[in-house]
């Protein structure tokens, strides 16, 4: 499709970047990897219970880490917990609501 006076492509308009899509590819693997490996050694244990938010908290995380690309991992680890510790506590109480409420579906 062009347009007067500007050359417009109409993949390239709808489409993520490459490095986005490879992004996303790598963090999706990340993602099933951990599920799986979390699965296999958990199912072994029945004695152990796992907290459903912990498979949200690792998502985000593995996310967050792997656009960063930090140069100390546990320092950076440290900073992003701390981060998240503190929006938590900073929320109000009708937030807190709100979310329970959201995450009950």
């Amino acid at each position: 499709m062009r347009l007067h006076g500007n050359a417009v492509n109409s993949t390239q308009t709808c489409e993520l970047p490459q490095q986005k899509l490879d992004e996303q590819k790598i963090i999706q693997t990340i993602i099933f990897d951990l599920e799986k490996n979390m699965e296999s050694k958990f199912s072994e244990r029945s004695e152990i219970e796992i907290p459903e938010e912990l498979k949200h908290v690792l998502k985000e995380y593995s996310k967050s880490l792997i656009r960063s690309q930090p140069e100390d991992l546990l320092k950076w680890s440290a900073e992003y917990f701390r981060a998240k510790l503190k929006e938590e506590n900073s929320k109000k109480p009708e937030d807190i609501i709100q979310q329970a409420r959201c995450s009950s579906f």
